[in-house]
């Protein structure tokens, strides 16, 4: 178990200490694997903040709870972890299109704008000629 009190001892330097994160609160109508992701994310980004903060090579406590007792993944956890990754690459490649659609998009009503304009002023008649949005 990693000790707040052992990080602040050990920690030469007077940099803060990143405060512990709250616990998710775990509701019945929450499906566990929510409650488990929501866990896992909340770790992960309070452990970047911690070795933001303090090298684990400078911290023995740190060191020790990072690197003793390693787990070794099951197949299941092996087959989540290949599905969180394929998962995140489909994600990205789906912002990629969308971001271009919506790129697309923004550059027709740009050009239809200016059609628009240019058939208003036109002979400082108010003239509308085929818009179609």
């Amino acid at each position: 178990m990693l000790k707040k009190k052992q990080l602040k001892k050990e920690n030469s330097s007077n940099t803060d200490i990143p405060p512990l994160p709250p616990k998710p609160i775990y509701r019945m109508n929450t499906a566990l694997n929510v409650f488990n992701e929501q866990g896992r994310l909340i770790l992960r980004n309070y452990l970047r903040k911690l070795i933001g903060v303090i090298h684990p090579r400078s911290s023995p406590a740190l060191a020790e709870f990072l690197f003793s007792n390693t787990t070794v993944l099951s197949e299941t956890d092996m087959a989540d972890s290949a599905r969180r990754r394929d998962l995140e690459l489909m994600r990205k490649e789906e912002n990629k299109i969308f971001d271009e659609k919506i790129k697309n998009r923004a550059e027709e009503l740009e050009h239809k704008l200016k059609a628009v304009k240019s058939s208003l002023l036109q002979s400082g008649k108010f003239v509308f000629n085929h818009i179609i949005i």
